[in-house]
């Protein structure tokens, strides 16, 4: 059994997962995630200066998110779109939601964040393991 995903696959996952945090985080949540950091006005040029790596960053992120999911697809031998975004769904249970609930309640985050990081997880991680079940 082949256990490594499609290299395509996971380079355009990892940019899709990009893409999906860029609208959640800066599109439709910008505002209520600033309020839940504390970010002020004051703090907009040191973010600024800080975001081409945080960018590049996050897509790496992605791509290693597309990478593991991906071989886990194929362990589990999903197959369809819909199989691959139950093992997503799975891999959210078990470590997205968790590491964010383990975040907020260890580091007291404000709870917006967990909120705000946990249903970005939810959305990414089942289309990512949508994307990586179709595209072997």
């Amino acid at each position: 059994m082949n256990l490594v995903p499609n290299v395509l696959a996971t380079l355009v996952g990892g940019a899709i997962y990009w893409v999906i945090g860029g609208l959640w985080y800066a599109a439709i949540l910008s505002k209520p995630y600033q309020v839940a950091l504390g970010f002020g006005a004051d703090q907009a040029q040191q973010i600024k200066k800080s975001m081409p790596m945080a960018l590049l960053l996050f897509l790496i992120s992605g791509i290693l998110s597309a990478y593991v999911i991906g071989r886990i697809v194929l362990v589990a031998n999903a197959a369809t779109f819909l199989q691959g975004m139950i093992v997503g769904l799975w891999i959210w249970v078990g470590f997205g939601i968790t590491i964010v609930v383990n975040l907020q309640v260890f580091e007291h985050r404000p709870k917006p964040l967990l909120w705000i990081n946990g249903v970005f997880y939810l959305i990414a991680f089942p289309v990512l393991g949508g994307i990586m079940a179709i595209w072997k």
